[in-house]
């Protein structure tokens, strides 16, 4: 019985010295998955599927549909955001054009927008009738002590006034003429 014992640990001692071999390793390398922060581009297909299936289903309207729009109502969507557009491009000549007013006021509608601008800001209030809800956006105005600066306003201010057209927008009376003007087309 010795024996037996003596042989299987000798076994034992001679397997545990075969299988000891060198340690070898490799070093670690983070590398990102989505390639919109740099990894592998042929990831991006199924990553937008996974994200697909996970996305939950919206949830229907009190009247059964599921949100979808209309071709109607995304043409309506399309006017109304194609004139907010022009009626801000007019707000935006008539405080920073060609000739430029110091204090304005537009009323669109339910909203009264006025404008005033100082030599270090331009005050933009917007005032909703209906709600009485104010808005009070405060832009800083560039500074003219730096040529380059005061190169690239006049370069873009030039290129706004021939994308917007001869006709400028100043003072309170003209102002409101010409936008209803646009906005009724006559």
């Amino acid at each position: 019985m010795k024996q037996v014992r003596l042989v299987a640990m000798s076994a034992a001692a001679l397997a545990a010295v075969s299988m000891a071999s060198a340690a070898s390793a490799q070093e670690l390398k983070f590398q990102f998955i989505n390639p919109s922060f740099g990894g592998n581009p042929f990831n991006s297909d199924h990553l937008l599927a996974i994200a697909t299936a996970q996305r939950p289903d919206r949830p229907a309207s009190e009247d059964g549909t599921t949100g979808e729009l209309t071709e109607a109502q995304l043409f309506a969507r399309q006017i109304q955001s194609r004139l907010l557009s022009a009626l801000s491009s007019s707000v935006v000549e008539a405080i920073t054009g060609s000739s430029p007013g110091t204090t304005g006021e537009f009323t669109v509608g339910d909203q009264k927008i006025s404008f005033e601008r100082t030599l270090s800001e331009i005050k933009l209030t917007i005032f909703d009738n209906t709600t009485g809800e104010n808005t009070v956006i405060s832009v800083p105005v560039l500074n003219f002590s730096n040529p380059t600066a005061a190169a690239a306003l006049s370069a873009s201010t030039s290129a706004e006034s021939s994308l917007m057209g001869a006709s400028s927008l100043t003072g309170i009376s003209s102002v409101e003429g010409s936008l209803l003007t646009g906005l009724t087309g006559q």
